[in-house]
């Protein structure tokens, strides 16, 4: 799983890639910061470096399937509770507040476990 610093697919196959085409290898659960998706005030960069994992991840998938390669799942969560978003201040936090749904942040275990869901590897 990755952390916020960085994404780290977690890749599961066969050590030797000629072999594909009796097995299959999996990519799964990506976690970038939500940014990505939406972008962000004086955040060009790091929004462009999300979006392009997450456009990567989507060309993967097409470019692998006929290799028998299953590449999924990007997690891109919004504003999850952190030390960081603990620093933000009450009248940023009230406009994030009134843009998600629930009036809140995500906590991590609401994350950790869609990504431990998505990951299940059933095959």
């Amino acid at each position: 799983m990755a952390s916020s610093s960085g994404a780290s697919p977690l890749v599961y196959g066969p050590e030797d890639p000629s072999v594909l085409h009796h097995q299959s290898m999996h990519i799964t659960s990506t976690l970038l910061a939500g940014v990505g998706l939406v972008g962000n005030v004086g955040q060009a960069n790091y929004s462009a470096a999300k979006a392009g994992v997450i456009g990567l991840t989507k060309t993967a998938a097409k470019e692998y399937s006929s290799r028998n390669i299953t590449v999924m799942n990007v997690v891109a969560p919004r504003f999850i509770a952190s030390d960081m978003t603990s620093k933000l201040g009450a009248e940023f936090e009230k406009k994030i507040f009134d843009a998600i749904p629930l009036g809140r942040y995500g906590q991590p275990e609401e994350v950790a476990g869609l990504v431990e869901f998505l990951s299940l590897m059933l095959y």
